[in-house]
C-alpha cells in the first residue's frame, strides 16, 4: 500500500514497474499521474496540465462506457492514460503527428503496461481513415491560430500550443468520420477560444453540441477553459434537441480551480480524487 500526503493510492490491476527498463533521459522528467500511472515528459517540452485532467474527467463523467476510445492529438498519452485508469479492460488509438510527443506516447504505454489496450498511429489526423468506430473521440487541440501568440522553439511545445496542422473543426471532422452511432465527440478550448467551439455546429451540420461545462481557474476571474460535449444530430430524437436551451446544448454548473485565497477548492480536489490524483489543497 503506498501513501502520499495522506492520500492512500487506489490499487490497480496494472502497476509501472517498469522505470527501470524505461528510464527518463537527462532531459525528462517521470512523474507520478494517476493511480499508480507514471508518466514521461520533458522538462523544456510540453508539460501535462490541468486541461487534460479536467478533460479526462468530462469525458469519463458524460460517457456510457465504451469498447473503445479514440484520441486525436494524442499527444504523450495523458488524456487517454487518464481514462485507460479509470475503464480497465477499454481499448485506445491514439493520433499523433509531433514526432517527440509520439515518441513519448510510446514510451508511456511501455512504462504502465499498456502495449496490450492501445495503438498509435503517428500521422496528421487531417488524412486518417481508420475503418473502426468509436463510441468516444476525445480531443485536446491546439488552442491558437499561427498570429495569435509568440511562437516557441521547441517544436513539441509550438506544434502543442499553435494550428500547425488544423483547427477545432479539422477535429470534428475527423471525429465525424470515425464516430460510432450514439457515441460522442470532446474537446475543450480555453474560454476566450469559444467562438471556435460554437462555430463546430455551423461548419459541420451532422454535429450537435449537447453539453458545455466551464473551468474557472480561480473564483472571481475570467481565464479558464470550455469542456465540450457534441453528439451527431441523427443519432439524437428531434424532441430532445428542440428542448435544448440553445443551439449549443446545456451549460453545467462551472468547476473552480482555486478559491480567492488560493487554495484549491473542494470540488476541484474531490473532482483530482475521482482522476487518481492526490487531491491536495495546494
Amino acid at each position: 500500500m503506498k501513501n502520499f500526503k495522506g492520500w492512500t493510492l487506489p490499487d490497480s490491476d496494472v502497476v509501472a514497474e517498469n522505470v527501470n527498463s524505461n528510464p527518463p533521459g537527462e532531459d525528462e522528467t517521470c512523474d507520478a499521474l494517476c493511480g499508480q500511472f507514471l508518466i514521461l515528459q520533458k522538462k523544456k517540452g510540453y508539460r501535462f496540465s490541468t486541461d487534460e485532467l479536467v478533460t479526462a474527467h468530462f469525458i469519463y463523467q458524460h460517457s456510457i462506457y465504451p469498447k473503445a476510445v479514440l484520441e486525436l492529438g494524442c499527444g504523450q498519452g495523458t488524456v487517454s492514460l487518464f481514462l485507460a485508469w479509470k475503464w480497465q479492460g477499454v481499448n485506445f488509438t491514439g493520433v499523433e503527428a509531433q514526432e517527440t510527443s509520439f515518441r513519448l506516447a510510446q514510451r508511456n504505454i511501455q512504462l504502465n503496461a499498456l502495449q496490450s489496450r492501445f495503438h498509435l498511429h503517428h500521422q496528421d489526423l487531417r488524412s486518417l481513415e481508420l475503418s473502426e468506430k468509436f463510441q468516444v473521440i476525445a480531443s485536446t487541440p491546439p488552442y491558437f491560430n499561427l498570429t495569435q501568440g509568440v511562437r516557441s522553439e521547441i517544436a513539441q511545445i509550438d506544434q502543442g500550443r499553435f494550428e500547425t496542422r488544423g483547427s477545432i473543426a479539422d477535429y470534428a471532422s475527423c471525429a465525424l468520420k470515425h464516430i460510432a452511432p450514439g457515441g460522442s465527440f470532446f474537446s475543450v478550448l480555453p474560454w476566450s477560444e469559444i467562438d471556435k467551439a460554437n462555430a463546430v455546429n455551423d461548419e459541420h451540420s451532422e454535429w450537435q453540441r449537447i453539453r458545455t461545462t466551464r473551468v474557472i481557474f480561480k473564483e472571481g476571474g475570467s481565464e479558464g477553459l470550455g469542456l465540450f460535449q457534441w453528439m451527431r444530430k441523427s443519432d439524437l430524437p428531434a424532441v430532445y434537441i428542440n428542448c435544448l436551451p440553445t443551439p449549443n446544448g446545456i451549460e453545467s454548473d462551472p468547476i473552480i480551480v482555486r478559491a480567492k485565497n488560493g487554495e484549491v477548492t473542494p470540488t476541484y480536489a474531490t473532482l483530482k480524487l475521482e482522476m487518481g490524483f492526490p487531491p491536495t489543497l495546494r
